[in-house]
């Protein structure tokens, strides 16, 4: 078994995807992880260039081990020439012999993608005695359900190498309590990995920094983190359908868009008349990002395949009611929390969004159901279960790292 040192071990996380501005679900995971874990060990973070400055503005005392440039302005421009860019990454085998002079106790990977999981593998090859955790937060077998977009295709197969891989040489694989989870877990498991390795996470929210709900609100809705199969094709048709019924609505686009991603809503709003009515947030850091979202009175979640949803957790602990479409993941996290409707039935989206906005009433109740629902989805608690887990390797030496938290 491992032998986690009862100082302070030290940890790498590998975290590749990172770009300069704007996270991802499993980058807010990271970045909350990591504000409570620095307590508890040494971390050296492997990333880019671009991912060292967007870390420096968390609030995380780490190392880092620099892998070459990728030009930012191709990496940002979409998503496929992004993922190119990680796979850049992991082939800077000459950033990680560092770790054959400084050894790990700890390897975390961020996420499941291959390029991650592969970098991992060669941190672990230069330090063999080193506890390797992995996570997983989507199923692309679920994604090319509602999309059969050839990149899926692509994607889903170097999943399956990546789940191979952790067969291997994980000791601990981590995914979420959902259908979504239920369904990575099963295919972990035909790939090799023991079904007592495959334990369960949570994503939650910095609920200790929520500001106080504003008495009024700018705009009618909010979107957060718009992207492919996450509410990009279905926001416009949603919210031309909302203008409508209810005139001037408003809406508030929040998070980092590729290039290419906000053209197409640009171009769509404009074909569809109601531009004027659309408004693009950008990029805000936690927490605040809980701000921005506070400016408007309800948020809704298009998405259509949604693994766990930090964005719909973050805007009920804001105190926004949350629509979205009737996801099993939803059902399985959120059941009566939020209101549903049926999937790409945008029609139906937007009645259901005009009627809540009209209906005070209604809108209050759903605000403290939310409220009350998200007290249970805390950072603090989380970072406590998953570094529990994480030091957890059976010997006695781990249960002294682990009270530090």
């Amino acid at each position: 078994m491992n032998n986690l040192s009862s100082d302070r071990p030290r940890a790498a996380a590998i975290a590749l995807s990172l770009v300069r501005g704007g996270l991802s679900g499993g980058d807010i995971r990271l970045k909350a992880m990591l504000e409570r874990w620095q307590k508890c060990a040494d971390w050296t973070i492997v990333t880019s260039p671009a991912g060292r400055d967007n870390i420096s503005t968390w609030d995380v005392d780490a190392n880092f081990c620099l892998t070459h440039g990728f030009p930012e302005g191709l990496r940002t421009r979409n998503d496929v020439v992004a993922q190119l860019s990680n796979y850049w990454f992991s082939l800077d085998r000459a950033a990680l012999r560092r770790f054959r002079q400084s050894p790990v106790e700890i390897i975390y990977i961020q996420s499941d993608f291959t390029f991650e999981v592969a970098t991992a593998v060669r941190v672990k090859a230069l330090c063999p005695a080193a506890r390797m955790v992995a996570t997983c937060h989507h199923s692309y077998d679920e994604i090319l359900e509602s999309s059969q977009a050839p990149i899926y295709r692509i994607m889903r197969a170097l999943q399956r190498r990546s789940y191979r891989l952790m067969a291997r040489h994980a000791d601990l694989v981590m995914v979420h309590p959902t259908v979504t989870g239920d369904r990575i877990r099963e295919d972990l498991i035909k790939a090799g990995v023991a079904a007592s390795c495959v334990v369960r996470m949570r994503n939650g929210v910095d609920l200790g920094v929520i500001p106080k709900r504003p008495s009024a609100a700018e705009f009618d809705a909010c979107v957060i983190g718009l992207r492919s199969n996450k509410g990009l094709d279905d926001i416009v048709p949603i919210w031309e359908h909302v203008c409508q019924l209810r005139p001037q609505a408003t809406l508030r686009i929040i998070g980092n868009m590729t290039v290419t991603d906000r053209e197409q809503v640009e171009r769509s709003a404009t074909q569809a008349g109601i531009a004027q009515y659309i408004s693009f947030a950008g990029h805000f850091d936690h927490p605040e990002i809980y701000a921005e979202i506070q400016r408007s009175r309800l948020c809704v979640a298009p998405t259509r395949q949604e693994p766990y949803g930090i964005a719909v957790c973050e805007a009920m602990a804001c105190g926004l009611p949350v629509i979205g479409y009737d996801l099993p993941n939803y059902q399985r996290l959120h059941s009566g929390i939020i209101q549903t409707v049926a999937c790409h039935d945008t029609v139906a989206f937007a009645a259901t969004i005009v009627s809540v906005l009209e209906n005070e009433k209604e809108r209050e109740s759903l605000l403290k159901l939310g409220l009350g629902h998200i007290a249970d989805f805390d950072n603090d608690q989380i970072a406590l279960e998953d570094w529990r887990r994480i030091v957890d390797d059976g010997s006695s030496a781990s249960q002294g790292v682990t009270r530090r938290i």
